[in-house]
């Protein structure tokens, strides 16, 4: 079946595509276009595979088809943030949060690296690097408890696509020690991308892996003396490139992101029946539900759809927490039938330690559980796609899961900032004077800044760089709305330092000079 034909069949195309259709004539714009659906004539329509937001000009964070962040969404501040990973470039991809059993404020979080000098990060809950394991280039990770030979250890799969195998660890949790526990090499699937686990209520142990094709994987994990075989036991599909998942153990569910069209949910156990009314078209596929489709007009859930994790509640609730990489969003839905959305929102800079936002999240994941101190609450670690500078290191960053819960009964509460910080709502670039983070913020300079940028593109000087005056880089063409949605949001111009009194009235080719 051709791509335009899967389309038509596609339960999230065919939900949308009347009321979009009724919705362009409105508003004259091609959303479905700007959706993520790619030709098969245009392979380069949808991010490649394991580069992230980055992939449309080769500078981390740098994106044509990714808007600004939107300055008044909810906001967080992230608590701490960990020392960057070692790999250069989109290199950071993806956390899970190993929480010790018995002393909670041991807990630890693992990280992967995934280019050729990557691996496995374990960083404390202040952020500090304790151990690195060099094992290639690790994309998805993630864990369950599970006895060993008699004793409890956390088990870790991750994928490795240095040579497309499935990683097998033993995380000691009082040691901090890691034991491969592989019983042989486990070759996964061809273009191995994504990776989550899931727990029966039985005490069963599975891994679920993807691939860039939408190919499934699930593995059954059983301990053999001191080392771990991985089975073979389910196989099936989504139409298009997948990569983030999660399970649900308490309710046998697993979520999967279709990254350019939206979230489904399936039923976790291998032998379990189809069940839902939303069936993929590809071969192989099992019936599930698509819960969230980015072709919606009225969307809430946006491409990319990157990393998920279940924040529990208790009584069986809680939340399904998911990114929306190209909209620099965290996404929250009841983690239960109908999965309501439930909020929307950002993680700024400033708080006492300056740590900057956060952009294009790839990987993330959460726990509720009491981790003492700063996350007595609960910890939402996320991974940062800028990390304060698109050609910097990329890092991951703590989030008290109690700051997300406080926005959901208040939305508008009004954020805390530390205007000391100077720095910008999302990415750490340099703010305008002393005003609060929002478009009042820089109202003033940005008017005067893309005026002045209009007049200079009017005066056609070849000397005048375009990526002055907008954060979309390469442009062909200065637009002056671009400039000002990119300035309100922070990132235009990088750095206003440079901007001495009198710069209104500066030649255009010193104002680039300076800038």
């Amino acid at each position: 079946m051709t791509r335009a034909a899967w389309r038509v069949n596609h339960p999230g195309y065919r939900r949308a595509l009347q009321l979009s259709l009724l919705w362009l004539v409105t508003v004259g714009s091609l959303t479905l276009a700007a959706g993520g659906c790619s030709s098969d004539d245009d392979p380069g329509a949808t991010t490649s595979g394991g580069e992230g937001g980055g992939g449309g000009t080769g500078l981390v964070g740098i994106d044509e088809r990714d808007p600004p962040p939107k300055p008044d969404l909810p906001a967080v501040i992230p608590r701490v943030e960990t020392e960057p990973v070692h790999g250069f470039g989109d290199a950071a991809d993806d956390p899970v949060i190993i929480v010790h059993p018995v002393r909670p404020q041991d807990s630890v979080v693992l990280a992967t690296d995934k280019t050729a000098s990557g691996g496995l990060f374990v960083y404390d809950l202040e952020g500090k690097e304790l151990d690195f394991l060099a094992l290639g280039e690790l994309n998805n990770v993630d864990s369950r408890p599970f006895e060993l030979d008699g004793k409890h250890v956390e088990l870790i799969t991750a994928t490795n696509r240095t040579d497309d195998t499935l990683v097998l660890l033993a995380y000691d949790y009082d040691t901090r020690r890691f034991t491969d526990v592989a019983t042989e090499t486990v070759e996964t699937t061809p273009g191995s991308y994504g990776l989550c686990m899931y727990k029966s209520p039985s005490g069963d142990v599975f891994a679920f892996v993807n691939n860039e094709q939408g190919r499934f994987v699930q593995y059954q994990l059983t301990a053999d003396g001191q080392s771990v075989q991985a089975e073979q036991v389910r196989e099936f599909c989504l139409p298009t490139q997948p990569e983030g998942c999660v399970a649900d153990d308490a309710h046998q569910r697993l979520f999967a992101g279709e990254e350019a069209y939206g979230l489904w949910v399936f039923p976790a156990q291998k032998d379990a029946p189809s069940t839902g009314e939303d069936v993929p078209d590809c071969e192989g596929a099992i019936a599930g539900k698509m819960i969230a489709s980015t072709m919606d007009p009225d969307r809430v859930l946006k491409p990319d759809v990157e990393g998920m994790a279940i924040a529990e509640a208790g009584a069986g609730e809680g939340y399904l927490v998911v990114s929306a990489q190209g909209e620099h969003e965290l996404v929250l839905f009841d983690r239960n039938p109908p999965y309501d959305h439930r909020l929307t929102l950002a993680v700024w800079g400033g708080g006492p330690a300056c740590i900057d936002g956060v952009q294009e999240t790839d990987g993330l994941d959460v726990s509720s559980a009491d981790l003492g101190g700063e996350f007595s609450a609960g910890l939402l670690v996320v991974q940062d796609g800028f990390n304060g500078d698109p050609v910097g290191k990329q890092n991951f960053k703590l989030v008290s899961w109690g700051d997300v819960l406080s926005l959901i009964d208040e939305p508008e509460q009004e954020l805390q900032h530390n205007l000391a910080c100077n720095l910008g709502d999302y990415g750490g670039k340099a703010r305008y004077a002393d005003l609060p983070p929002g478009p009042e913020r820089t109202l003033a300079l940005c008017e005067a800044f893309c005026g002045r940028c209009a007049a200079c593109y009017e005066e056609g000087d070849p000397g005048f760089a375009e990526g002055d005056c907008h954060y979309k880089s390469p442009k062909p063409n200065y637009e002056h709305d671009d400039c000002l949605a990119g300035c309100n949001a922070g990132f235009v111009p990088q750095s206003t330092q440079a901007l001495q009194p009198g710069w209104e009235s500066w030649p255009c080719l010193d104002l680039d000079d300076a800038l």
